[in-house]
């Protein structure tokens, strides 16, 4: 699993509520070390993320401009789900535009994180 989050205390809270979903979690604090991580996955033939959650506002390169390069130009296989605290319908459509499988709101319940992994929307 791939997280991207500027705020290090949101890394941590992932990273906690993911410890038991995922073997390995790599945090990422930007698009820019996202589209990276992944590029080197690529480059190094090793198998991509399982799945990427990505936030929207952070420095360097936001989640929205970082999804779409990640799955237009990487050609990622695998789902995108962006966690933001803006969910204004506009804001959810640039996402889901961008390929985002779905966008899940700030602050993310445990529950809808867990239904989400389980292939619920």
């Amino acid at each position: 699993v791939l997280v991207v989050e500027d705020f290090q205390i949101n890394r941590k809270m992932m990273k906690s509520a993911l410890s038991c979903f995922a073997k390995e979690i790599v945090m990422a604090e930007d698009g820019m070390e996202a589209v990276e991580a992944v590029q080197g996955c690529l480059n190094n033939q090793e198998a991509p993320f399982d799945v990427i959650f990505m936030d929207s506002l952070m420095p360097n390169m936001n989640g929205i401009e970082a999804t779409k390069i990640i799955l237009r130009e990487l050609n990622f296989p695998n789902p995108i789900i962006a966690i933001t605290g803006n969910m204004l319908p506009e804001d959810v459509t640039q996402f889901k535009d961008a390929g985002a499988y779905t966008v899940l709101g700030k602050p993310l319940k445990l529950e809808i994180l867990k239904s989400t992994l389980e292939g619920e929307k």
